[in-house]
């Protein structure tokens, strides 16, 4: 049987690089398996693509949330795609627990890396949105950019982080027309939310990236501040678009002022490389993410391989460390570490040991 392994990540534990590793060594006695790193968007993205998506690295010094210098890359193919990922400049992994507090981290740092990629002549760039640290609407992205941001005396607003949205009365955003005629902009997403309300930005991601019950109040209406600000100076309103609340803000920043496609890690990544076409060739695909959920349906890797498999009527496997999905969302069949194999610590601790011992005892049979 040929067999192909894209699974997304185990968040924190396993890559999807070793995830299609492990499975390949565990079955290579049996059957011809190829194994396609992939992403949703989030973090990892980089390190997923970089291996299907022909291109080169390219290294450049950056900020991290707090206006750190960091170094970080990115991805420029031949044909002038540049391929960011925002976690490495604006990732809440490069945050300690202590420094979490979006009033004052900041997307400048992402600004920095696209403007990079624009002196390096890229012409198409899609931007991984996932895992942020940062709750700013794009506004430090912005100001890297050279959009300037005045308060309702005329004084420049210089700073940067959650807490100047609600002091911005007037953007001049002219710096922007260059960019957008020089590059078409792609932001790659795995979440559906709106910029406000209950599904917003800040009352469904904030508390993980340090916000609490009275910095929400204020990030909130800073949010719809810059909501109505993006109105008047772009004349659109795209605040309750699927996705605009992704990564703090930055999904709505990057659709109403660059003209970004908003779009689900697979759909990206499908038009990429092709991975349609090279579907075909296999007999079953095995798929998986950390924790499959009711989410899992909404666009995020197994479901982009599921689509891909009933197009050409291949069987779909889903492994997964915890399976909380409450529907059948149409997988030949699911197999879970936890409960099974072990508990969640053990899985936590110890995950490529539990997850070569959930293929050796149930998967080599089934299949």
């Amino acid at each position: 049987m040929k067999i192909l392994v894209a699974s997304d990540s185990f968040k924190g534990t396993l890559t999807s690089r070793e995830i299609g590793r492990i499975v390949k060594e565990e079955l290579a006695l049996f059957h011809h398996v190829d194994y396609l790193p992939v992403s949703d968007g989030g973090e990892g993205l980089l390190d997923a693509w970089k291996e299907i998506y022909p291109g080169k690295i390219i290294k450049c010094r950056s900020q991290d949330p707090l206006g750190r210098e960091i170094d970080c890359g990115y991805i420029l193919a031949n044909d002038k795609t540049a391929i960011i990922e925002s976690a490495g400049t604006v990732g809440l992994g490069l945050l300690a627990e202590a420094e979490r507090n979006p009033m004052n981290t900041s997307s400048y740092g992402l600004g920095l890396v696209i403007m990079d990629a624009l002196r390096q002549g890229a012409e198409k760039i899609y931007t991984g949105l996932g895992g942020s640290g940062v709750n700013d609407g794009g506004v430090g992205m912005l100001q890297a950019m050279g959009v300037k941001f005045s308060d309702q005396n005329g004084n420049e607003i210089n700073e940067s982080g959650g807490k100047v949205l609600s002091r911005i009365a007037v953007m001049d955003i002219s710096a922007l027309d260059a960019v957008i005629q020089q590059a078409s902009f792609y932001a790659v997403c795995d979440v559906d939310n709106p910029l406000l309300g209950l599904r917003g930005a800040t009352r469904v991601y904030g508390t993980q990236k340090g916000v609490n019950p009275e910095m929400a109040e204020i990030l909130e209406e800073g949010m719809t501040n810059l909501a109505e600000m993006a109105k008047k100076v772009s004349g659109t309103d795209n605040a309750a678009v699927p996705g605009a609340g992704a990564a703090g803000g930055l999904g709505f920043c990057l659709k109403s002022f660059l003209h970004a496609r908003l779009m689900k890690g697979m759909d990206a990544l499908i038009e990429l490389t092709a991975l349609d076409s090279r579907i075909s060739q296999y007999d079953l695909i095995i798929t998986g993410e950390g924790k499959l959920d009711d989410q899992t349906g909404s666009g995020k890797v197994p479901m982009g391989m599921l689509r891909l498999g009933e197009k050409y009527q291949i069987p779909v496997i889903c492994l997964c460390g915890v399976n909380e999905s409450t529907r059948d969302i149409g997988f030949k069949k699911v197999f879970s570490i936890v409960p099974q194999h072990s508990t969640l610590e053990e899985s936590i601790a110890s995950p490529e040991y539990y997850l070569r011992k959930l293929i050796r005892e149930e998967i080599i049979s089934w299949i």
